[in-house]
C-alpha cells in the first residue's frame, strides 16, 4: 500500500524488516523473491539504482537464475531468447498466454517486471548485452501468459533496445504491439508508458512527425 501511495520510504523500511523476518524464520518461499522485487520498485523510484538494481538480481536468484554478466552466458541467452521471440511470433496459439495456474502467473509477472526494470537499469548503464537479454527474458516471460500492463512495457522496452540496433520496423511493431496491449488491457499507467517509451525510440530514430503525434496526447 504504501508503495501505491508513493511513500517510498515507509515502503522501503517495511520491506527490508520484512526480509529480516523472514530470514529469522528461515523462510525460502517464493514470497521473499516478491519483496525483493518490490524493494526494487521503491528504490527506482527514489533514484537509488544501485540498490535497485541489487534487489532485481536477488528476486530472480530466488525465483528463476542467477543473472550473469559473462559476455558468452549473455550471448547464450540473447541467442535463447531471439529463438523463442520466433516461435512467439510464428506460433503464437502455442506459445503465448499457454501458462492458466494463478501461482505460476503470478511469479511470472514478479519475474517479467524484474527483469523489464533490470534492462532499464543496464541501459542506462550503457551495458548492452544485459540489456538485451535482459528485455527479450522479461518480454518472453510476460507473453507466456494473459495480456497484462507488463506486458505492454515490455514491448515497449523491447523496441528501444532494438531501436539501438536499427532494426526500425521491428521496433515500430514492438511499438504497434505494446499500443495494441494497453488498450485491451485499459490500463491509464500503461497507455501513457506505452506513449512516452515509443517516444523515446522515436526521438532515437528521428521520426519527429511520430513522436508529436504520439507523445503530447499522453502529456
Amino acid at each position: 500500500q504504501s508503495l501505491n501511495r508513493g511513500a517510498y520510504a515507509e515502503a522501503i523500511s517495511y520491506l527490508l524488516r520484512a526480509l529480516e523476518l523472514a530470514e529469522q524464520q528461515g523462510d525460502h518461499s517464493p514470497q521473499r523473491g516478491f519483496v525483493h522485487r518490490q524493494l526494487g520498485d521503491a528504490y527506482i523510484s527514489v533514484g537509488q539504482l544501485s540498490k535497485s538494481r541489487e534487489h532485481f538480481e536477488q528476486c530472480i536468484k530466488i525465483l528463476d537464475k542467477s543473472v550473469s554478466h559473462s559476455t558468452p552466458v549473455l550471448l547464450s541467452r540473447i541467442a535463447g531468447g531471439a529463438f523463442r521471440q520466433t516461435l512467439h511470433r510464428l506460433f503464437s496459439s502455442f506459445f503465448v498466454a499457454r501458462i492458466e495456474d494463478e501461482q505460476n502467473q503470478r511469479t511470472i509477472r514478479e519475474l517479467s517486471r524484474a527483469y523489464d526494470q533490470l534492462a532499464e537499469i543496464y541501459y542506462h548503464a550503457n551495458m548492452s548485452f544485459d540489456t538485451l537479454a535482459t528485455g527479450i527474458k522479461a518480454l518472453n516471460l510476460a507473453e507466456s501468459i494473459q495480456p497484462t500492463t507488463q506486458l505492454a512495457r515490455s514491448y515497449v522496452t523491447m523496441a528501444i533496445v532494438i531501436g539501438t540496433l536499427s532494426l526500425h520496423d521491428l521496433a515500430e511493431h514492438y511499438c504497434k504491439m505494446g499500443e495494441d496491449v494497453a488498450k485491451t488491457v485499459n490500463d491509464a499507467h500503461a497507455k501513457i508508458y506505452v506513449a512516452m517509451g515509443s517516444g523515446v525510440y522515436r526521438v532515437g530514430a528521428g521520426k519527429w512527425d511520430a513522436v508529436e503525434a504520439t507523445v503530447p496526447p499522453a502529456i
